[in-house]
């Protein structure tokens, strides 16, 4: 039985924010903790629960925009709404098994994404994976991503002619670029007080 991960840490992102993060399992599953930041200004947070089976179970989330909140139930959709100051707007998506969501900060859904499908996808190939996507202006997309393994960590993501890469490790966490300013020993650490060896 894998130990279970829990950790914490400060990384940079590919476009340049900045991301605090935390992730801890639990009996029900993985839940993601993380405030994104750009200039010094806090441009969103997020908290994404994954099931036990790696699927999404809970997001919330919290910009300059407003507030959303997502969950998937047992009919096939996926529910909640945004908080905005021009009022509350009621969502209801389409939703299956092979849907993801895709989220600022984009490392850790894109991590979650990966870590599931490098369970079925070989090097070299790709599947498209419906999604459902997140703005930081809270606008939310459904739509398709097109997820390729380019080897054994890093995955090539392509939407719409544009693309980008994630890498994952072998507990599902993204590869992250510590900040120069990172404290001595790098960017990440247990959130155990005394963690077990």
């Amino acid at each position: 039985m894998n130990q279970p991960v829990r950790r914490a840490g400060v990384a940079t992102q590919a476009d340049g924010s900045a991301v605090v993060w935390s992730v801890a399992d639990g009996r029900r599953g993985r839940r993601w903790r993380a405030i994104t930041k750009r200039g010094g200004t806090i441009t969103s947070s997020v908290l994404l629960e994954v099931g036990t089976d790696g699927r999404p179970a809970r997001l919330e989330v919290g910009t300059t925009a407003g507030l959303l909140t997502l969950h998937p139930d047992a009919t096939g959709s996926l529910h909640g709404n945004a908080v905005t100051p021009d009022g509350v707007r009621h969502l209801t998506l389409g939703w299956s098994d092979e849907h993801e969501l895709e989220v600022e900060p984009v490392a850790i859904s894109a991590a979650i994404t990966a870590h599931r499908l490098g369970r079925s996808v070989p090097v070299g190939e790709g599947t498209v994976v419906p999604v459902v996507a997140i703005a930081l202006d809270l606008a939310v997309d459904e739509g398709a991503r097109r997820y390729v393994r380019l080897d054994a960590t890093t995955w090539r993501i392509e939407h719409d002619g544009d693309t980008r890469t994630v890498a994952v490790d072998d507990c599902g966490l993204p590869v992250w670029r510590f900040p120069a300013d990172a404290p001595a020993g790098g960017g990440d650490w247990p959130l155990e007080l005394d963690p077990q060896v």
